[in-house]
């Protein structure tokens, strides 16, 4: 299902590409530019043997959506050449039960390679491959109290946060349109694709390796909505 959600998104997007893709060999290359951006969107993790996990142990599961949020930038170099960054925090809840929060949530970074396919004045599509690494944290907090400081203090073991890292490769594409004035303009943009989380760790509480935990991660297809500057560099 995560799968056929993010090839409808690509396909449509390739749809939008296709018709200036014959055109590319007849274009001049872009001057030299860059781009930054503020996005919006949702993510579709892979949670399902988590939810399993807690759903056994009595505590609420998560929809396989979550909320992201971030931004990044790039350059283009020779024309054509996209080079940049992003980074996004993921929110995919917050549940109650029995007097306790257990959110579940995260973020990730990516350094991006991708090539601008027939550029015009106002129009950008590209492909875009990203490669980084991800966090994703589960925390169950504790229950509501009237203890004091002190009470803490003497027993401070009431909440667990248990995080687990990921290396990530993003495969997707993109497309911005610009309002130009002068020489710079207005961004507006969209990027679809697929998370692929090849290498995780193991579950961690504070520092410390715990075996056993569900295999979950920021893995998924994602869409993202932009919208930012552009000019040249």
């Amino acid at each position: 299902m995560k799968l056929s959600i993010a090839a409808v998104l690509v396909t449509c997007l390739l749809s939008v590409a296709a018709p200036a893709t014959a055109q590319d060999l007849r274009l001049e290359p872009v001057e030299p530019e860059g781009a930054g951006f503020f996005a919006i969107g949702g993510s579709w993790l892979d949670i399902d043997e988590l939810n399993d996990a807690l759903g056994s142990a009595g505590y609420p599961t998560f929809g396989g959506g979550g909320l992201t949020l971030g931004g990044g930038g790039y350059g283009v170099h020779r024309g054509r050449l996209l080079l940049g960054g992003e980074g996004y925090a993921v929110i995919s809840g917050e549940e109650a039960v029995a007097g306790r929060t257990v959110t579940y949530g995260g973020g990730y970074g990516l350094f991006n390679i991708g090539y601008m396919i027939a550029p015009t004045p106002t129009t950008r599509v590209y492909p875009l491959f990203g490669i980084g690494g991800g966090g994703a944290s589960l925390r169950i907090g504790a229950r509501a109290t009237e203890d004091s400081f002190g009470d803490v203090l003497d027993n401070p073991g009431r909440t667990a946060s248990l995080n687990r890292g990921s290396l990530l490769l993003s495969f997707g594409i993109g497309a911005e349109y610009r309002l130009r004035r002068d020489e710079h303009g207005l961004m507006f943009g969209v990027r679809a694709g697929y998370r692929a989380a090849p290498l995780t760790s193991a579950w961690r509480l504070d520092q410390n390796a715990i075996g056993g935990g569900p295999d979950s991660s920021l893995a998924g297809p994602f869409v993202l909505f932009m919208i930012g500057g552009a000019g040249p560099q």
